[in-house]
């Protein structure tokens, strides 16, 4: 529990918003590219067949975030896995401001160190899609996450089932370039 300003909240505005003035030559820190929200999903295909997992997923959710998520919904139905309008199939949770911050610090120091790489033979790489308005990171593997890999019982089918957890992250910036200097700011990997 943090009382006051989350660390990265403080980093941003005080040493990477000026920074990010200087080099862009932006009039104002309210001109340079920020985090505006952090959108954390899991979305399985076992969720229609298995309730059970999607209660695990919001579980962990709220372990994860220390709020409670919701359940996503099918927007359209597809024939071959039984998937009807409005069938659950999976639970994500919106964050901004301090409570992004939080995450953002425990992803920076816990979970993107201890991420597969592309040195380590056979390792599953992070999926990470840029784009101007933000990026998202496929995490593929939920015991990355300290909270849950205590837990390894209760969520090992609900790793087996899902592609991971995504997080997004949405950004204000006018380009990509704008974007990835963010991020580089952060040591976020892109």
């Amino acid at each position: 529990m943090y009382i006051g300003i989350p660390y990265l909240e403080y980093y941003y505005k005080y040493v990477v918003a000026p920074e990010m003035c200087a080099r862009l030559q932006l009039k104002s820190s309210l001109d340079a590219p920020r985090f505006d929200k952090c959108v954390v999903d899991f979305t399985s295909s076992r969720v229609i067949h298995n309730p059970e997992i999607l209660f695990l997923h919001l579980l962990a959710l709220e372990w994860l975030t220390s709020r409670r998520g919701q359940a996503i919904k099918a927007k359209s139905s597809i024939a071959s896995p039984n998937l009807r309008v409005n069938a659950e199939v999976g639970s994500k949770i919106t964050l901004r401001s301090s409570q992004m911050y939080v995450l953002m610090e425990y992803l920076a120091h816990h979970v993107f160190p201890n991420m597969p790489s592309e040195k380590r033979p056979g390792a599953d790489k992070p999926q990470v899609y840029d784009r101007p308005s933000g990026f998202s990171v496929a995490v593929p593997d939920l015991f990355l996450f300290t909270q849950l890999a205590n837990q390894y019982d209760n969520f090992a089918q609900v790793t087996g089932s899902s592609r991971g957890v995504k997080i997004n992250f949405k950004l204000r910036s006018n380009c990509t370039a704008h974007s990835k200097m963010l991020c580089s700011l952060f040591n976020f990997p892109l």
